[in-house]
């Protein structure tokens, strides 16, 4: 009865609030500044103007997307985008900054002081503007030039009217390039900038004060001279480097000569003092995560002989990038031309709303497609046609894919009448998550998107392994790959269609390897390097681009230099900075010449390649949503909702095995197949089968671990696994995936013959001399996946030509990673049939542990088992992986990136507070609050309060829902939720009410 009447008063009193509060949910305020009331400014008042207001900008997007800086009209025209329906803002309120006062007034009291730097290039030392950036940043304060005269510095320090900020550090006049460097204890480098540089190293990168895994590379104080527009200061680019406490530092990356912004430095002290800034970054890393290098060599101002230099802007290029790949980093590029962009940090506050939503691909053509397109005949063969693939970048960079991409590109009108392969790296998401959500709302349906430079950010991936110049670190491509899982996750990436390895030399067919997880439906190389594409391996197409770079200006016909009628081929081409107009030009000119060009959409071309060299477009699957929620209970068991679309050819239904099964593991851990629950997968039902482009949607039911902690949840499809682990088995795509030889000495004819067991073709191998040497007919090309523990079947059939005692001797050896021989084979010696295809089949178990590829190999023996001449017709080669769980493939097995989704399980989901405003998320995303977003609830949102914890003086500093203890007290009373939920939140209420201090009532 006392629990009744006490539940009874709380429920009126708290329905009584509720109803002056029943509003709709309040969204967050964008407080927008436009910064253009200064371009009449003096350059020094404007360079004081851009570099405080952009600090204070990264202090107040630290916790949340709240800033916005108009410097121009393409700013202005991604905040309507941001807050137009269905964009990342939808609803969101904006509030006009009318002046630096106001501005100064909202928001300088998120810093706690001054940094300040030589106030002139001709007088100071050029790299105290970015040691001043990075060391303010990691004590919460802006970065101003010492110039006392300035009306900007006397608006944030001096005047009493202005925020009377304290100077707690001032680099000026600190550098001399002799002695002591100040504040260390290490000898002078001989260069005033460089111990800059070196003093940031001691005391903030070593003391763990930045975030080592982001660089920001920008021109530092040398844009003060009167030749750089304000733009190109790139002061613009530096709101993110102050969010993220980034690394700030600009140096040339030649070891043989002086920098040529500081001529009389020692030779060479520039490149030094880079190394020792990137090794100091990985020591604070672990040496286990990719740093993020946001920045471009400046080439028309330093570092080039555009400027005096000794070596080329595409030279200092690649040798930055090489320089950069050898110490775990990526290049995010802002290269000169449009090498400045705004409101990265707003952008990148709002990253986690971008992750709250699903981007999915167009879906990949199905065979039928392509049939009625006329590029397979009748006979399952592709058609004669020059099929073509414009590959449209280089969006590997944060402006131009902001700006130039989707801020122009994107609005051309012939969009959507021709296939685009845009090619924007997925890891400047970052800074410009605006640019993806764009895109990917708007796509057509001729729309496709791929991996650009070398995955997921520019880098050499030759240097991830081997030597790696000049750092000689351990390998780093497992860090490489899932850097690269990550993004290309985020957009339902499958394809790398630019791997290129710059002045790193010729990539050779083992650098794919690291790529193969993340990149199963195509890659692209080179032409220079050392790969035979086209070709397959492990049933991924791999090409290499044309020589030929398309540009606005120069794209025709005759540029592409194909011959119309010469069989089928396949071309890819690489494009800079083209219009889907520039495509239209071209394929209508093409058209009106009578050319059998055909041009496609990449998955299309892919697809279609892959098919022509014998491979399978099967075991393809994009994950199209689920509804797990990302906060779940301790050994709780959730029904959740997966839909899964059918991207390959193969026809999914519960007679083939195809369903769904999951896999958690801590977080950080590689998942392997091994991990993932096979026993608790969900078939399809009975009835149901799943074709091209068609989505399953399956119910799972999935348990969680006993123990709290941060865990990984994935999800992949399953079939039985009764494919060929072999492309082109029967040499119906001729030798493709398979190498012929004859050496020292033994002589040898390798052909395709039509006397075949099963298609058209079978490989014939005439041995006319063997006494020395070797020869054969391997797989030694497209390696064979195998593991440790698992058992193969390799069957084939062969039939001997001509009257002899010879034997045909098939040999199965056991490679590591790199292909190398690790000592472990066996070989089968076989007496085919003169008169008819006899079959063979043997049985082989992996005996080494650092077995990853087997190889299989055919010669002819005579019956004492000694090389000799002969001849024997081979076809129908299969491995099958024997196996008992590997009766089942997963589509990971198959190069499919699995669905990936962040966990955490705690013991009291109420328990968890991401924003740590008081209200736990699980309670914010019931009232469509945002989890991520403090002090999105204010004063009217529906039924929340805001109150303090502090006693009767205290200032409001948290909310509480009246609305839920209204509905709790009410399904209490008649008994139909636990009174523990209801204890909870009046907890809650009670922990933070004080009445007497509730605003907005």
């Amino acid at each position: 009865m006392y629990r009744n009447k006490l539940v009874k008063c709380i429920y009126i009193l708290f329905l009584a609030f509720s109803a002056q509060f029943l509003q709709a949910a309040a969204k967050p305020t964008i407080y927008k500044w436009d910064m253009s009331f200064s371009d009449g400014w003096s350059k020094s008042l404007q360079y004081d103007l851009f570099h405080s207001a952009v600090a204070l900008q990264g202090l107040a997007n630290r916790e949340a997307p709240r800033v916005f800086l108009v410097f121009d009209e393409r700013d202005q025209l991604w905040l309507d985008r941001l807050v137009e329906p269905g964009g990342l803002c939808e609803g969101w309120n904006i509030e006009t900054i009318n002046n630096i006062s106001e501005y100064i007034d909202m928001f300088a009291g998120l810093a706690r002081g001054v940094v300040l730097y030589d106030s002139s290039p001709e007088t100071g030392v050029i790299s105290t503007s970015l040691a001043a950036t990075s060391a303010a940043a990691a004590r919460d304060c802006i970065a101003l030039r010492n110039d006392p005269d300035s009306g900007v510095y006397k608006m944030f320090v001096t005047n009493s009217s202005g925020a009377r900020l304290p100077i707690v550090l001032d680099l000026s006049g600190k550098f001399t390039g002799s002695g002591t460097i100040w504040q260390t204890g290490r000898e002078s480098t001989g260069s005033a900038k460089c111990d800059a540089y070196i003093w940031l190293v001691e005391n903030y990168i070593k003391t763990g004060m930045l975030d080592t895994t982001n660089i920001s590379y920008t021109l530092d104080l040398w844009g003060m001279k009167d030749e750089v527009d304000m733009n190109h200061t790139q002061l613009r680019n530096l709101d993110y480097a102050f969010k993220k406490k980034a690394v700030c530092f600009e140096l040339s990356p030649w070891a043989d000569e002086a920098a040529t912004d500081d001529p009389t430095q020692p030779l060479g002290t520039d490149f030094e003092t880079f190394k020792t800034i990137l090794d100091e970054c990985n020591i604070q890393n672990n040496y286990s995560e990719m740093i993020k290098f946001c920045g471009f060599t400046n080439w028309a101002r330093k570092y080039t002989d555009n400027v005096g230099g000794i070596h080329t802007g595409v030279e200092t290029e690649w040798q930055l990038v090489r320089l950069l790949s050898g110490y775990n980093s990526y290049q995010e590029a802002d290269a000169p031309g449009l090498n400045f962009v705004s409101n990265t940090s707003f952008y990148n506050a709002l990253k986690p709303a971008l992750e709250e939503r699903e981007y999915l691909q167009n879906s990949p053509p199905s065979y039928q497609d392509l049939v009625e397109r006329g590029f397979i005949d009748s006979s399952g063969n592709v058609v004669d046609n020059n099929y073509i693939l414009i590959y449209m970048g280089d969006y590997d960079q944060a402006s131009w894919m902001l700006y130039w991409l989707a801020g122009e590109r994107y609005d051309d009108s012939a969009r959507g009448e021709v296939p685009c392969c845009w090619a924007p790296t997925p890891n400047t998401s970052d800074r410009i998550s605006v640019a993806y959500d764009y895109v990917f709302r708007n796509k057509s349906d001729k729309d496709y998107f791929v991996g650009g430079n070398s995955g997921a950010g520019y880098l050499h991936p030759g240097q991830l392994y081997g030597e790696r110049w000049p750092s000689g670190y351990a390998d780093a491509r497992d860090v490489w790959k899932r850097h690269c899982q990550k993004y290309y996750r985020m957009f339902d990436y499958s394809i790398s269609s630019r791997i290129q390895n710059g002045s790193s030399g010729e990539l050779e067919l083992v650098d794919c390897e690291v790529y193969k997880s993340f990149s199963g439906d195509g890659m692209a190389v080179n032409m220079r390097d050392n790969i035979a594409a086209p070709m397959l391996s492990t049933n991924i197409p791999i090409i290499k681009t044309t020589p030929t770079i398309l540009y606005t200006d120069t794209i025709n016909a005759a540029k592409l230099g194909l011959t119309s009628g010469s069989g089928v081929n396949f071309s890819l081409y690489r494009a800079i900075n083209i219009y889907p107009q520039d495509l239209k030009d071209l394929e209508e000119e093409c058209r009106l010449l009578g050319n059998d060009y055909r041009f496609l959409d990449a998955y299309s071309f892919y697809y279609l390649l892959r098919h022509h060299l014998g491979g399978y477009n099967t075991y393809r699957a994009s994950w199209a949503g689920c509804d797990v929620p990302g906060i779940l209970e301790t050994s709780q068991n959730l029904q959740v909702q997966v839909a899964v679309r059918n991207d390959g050819w193969d026809l999914w239904s519960r007679q083939d095995g195809y369903g769904l099964m999951y896999a958690i593991v801590p977080s950080g851990e590689e998942v392997t197949a091994d991990d993932f629950r096979l026993d608790k997968r969900v078939l399809l039902s009975s009835s149901e089968t799943v074709a091209t482009g068609e989505t399953a949607d399956f119910s799972i039911s999935i348990e969680m671990p006993n123990l709290e902690g941060e865990y990984d949840l994935y999800f992949d499809m399953v079939g039985y696994s009764e494919q060929n682990l072999l492309t082109n088995p029967g040499f119906e795509s001729d030798f493709e995936g398979w190498r012929t030889f004859a050496v020292n000495g033994s002589e040898a004819e390798f052909s395709i013959s039509n006397d075949s067991y099963e298609g058209d073709k079978a490989a014939l191998m005439n041995v006319l001399a063997a006494a020395e040497g070797d020869h054969a007919i391997d797989r030694y090309i497209d390696k064979i996946d195998a593991e440790y523990g698992n058992s193969y079947e390799v069957s084939f059939a062969a039939k001997k030509v001509g009257i002899s005692d010879t034997r045909l001797r098939l040999t199965v050896s056991e490679r590591d990673i790199n292909g190398a021989f690790l000592g472990k084979s066996q070989t089968y010696d076989f007496n085919p049939n003169q008169s008819e295809y006899d079959l063979f089949s043997v049985d082989y178990a992996i005996q080494d542990l650092n077995t990853k590829y087997i190889n299989a190999a055919f010669r002819v023996v005579d019956s004492s088992g000694a090389k000799t001449a002969g001849s024997c017709l081979i076809d129908n080669v299969a491995v099958i992986n024997l196996d008992e769980i590997n009766k089942y493939t997963s589509f990971m097995q198959r190069n499919n990136l699995p669905y990936k989704i962040d966990l955490k399980v705690v013991d009291d989901v109420y328990s968890v507070d991401t924003d740590n405003d008081g209200i736990s998320d699980v309670v914010e995303l019931e009232h469509g609050l945002l989890p991520w977003y403090p002090h999105d609830g204010v004063c009217g949102d529906v039924g929340y309060l805001q109150a303090d914890k502090s006693g009767k003086t205290g200032a409001p500093d948290c909310f509480v829902d009246v609305y839920d203890l209204a509905d709790l007290a009410s399904n209490w009373l008649s008994v139909s939720e636990d009174y523990r939920d209801f204890a909870i939140l009046a907890m809650q209420w009670l922990w933070c009410n004080d009445p007497q201090t509730i605003e907005c009532w």
